[in-house]
């Protein structure tokens, strides 16, 4: 009974107080608060997976850092740098102020990308794909948990972003074929040794967002024989 009403009173509070993202649409007043409840119990899950979770007990401890985490959301922090994960076209990936978020628009990009890769792949032994720009990795990461013939390789201007990146090709346990270098667009394979390797795929991804805020994405895909 005591555990309703705090889950009722916390949930009160961000029924009133939150400000719901337009591109984070999974992130409800419910799924939020079943998040930042499994933080408390010490089990962080992204919003996407805690949301079907059974929610443990608290200890009296635990009650007391809910309401400090309902505080920290509501005070503007993201929510996924508060559980510290994020998922990204299904995938479980970890997530910090280190790199932007992923977002539901680049899933767009990933959709397309491993449509292609679908078709490629029944007439490869191995597709070697590039992402530049690649933040958390998520794009990266994401299409490698998918299928089992990429090899992966990432860049990224900002060292932080890349010290994500690599933790999330190690927590997907890929780090056998997903490689990620710090530096600004190709500039970090610019060496023989990586261009004797076939390249099936250069995956440049840019994200903008213009004057009325429409986010837009740009593909380019190269093949390269």
């Amino acid at each position: 009974m005591m555990q309703q009403k705090l889950w009722d009173e916390q949930l009160l509070r961000l029924s009133q107080n939150l400000s719901i993202l337009s591109d984070k649409p999974e992130e409800t007043v419910d799924a939020t608060l079943k998040a930042l409840w499994l933080m408390a119990s010490g089990s962080p899950k992204s919003v996407e997976l805690a949301v079907n979770c059974d929610l443990p007990k608290l200890s009296i401890d635990q009650e007391k850092q809910l309401i400090e985490l309902v505080d920290s959301r509501l005070s503007g922090v993201p929510l996924a740098h508060i559980t510290g994960f994020q998922q990204f076209l299904g995938v479980e990936l970890l997530a910090s102020p280190e790199a932007l978020i992923p977002r539901k628009e680049t899933e767009i990009l990933g959709r397309q990308a491993l449509a292609l890769l679908t078709n490629i792949a029944k007439s490869q032994d191995e597709v070697v794909l590039l992402d530049v720009c690649t933040g958390a990795g998520n794009l990266i990461v994401s299409i490698a948990t998918k299928f089992s013939k990429v090899r992966g390789y990432a860049s990224d201007l900002s060292a932080e972003a890349v010290k994500l990146a690599k933790r999330n090709v190690v927590y997907q346990q890929l780090q056998n074929r997903i490689e990620v270098r710090e530096g600004d667009l190709l500039s970090p394979f610019d060496d023989d040794a990586f261009y004797h390797k076939r390249m099936q795929h250069i995956n440049n991804f840019e994200s903008h967002i213009s004057e009325n805020g429409t986010i837009i994405l740009k593909f380019f895909l190269h093949l390269s024989k």
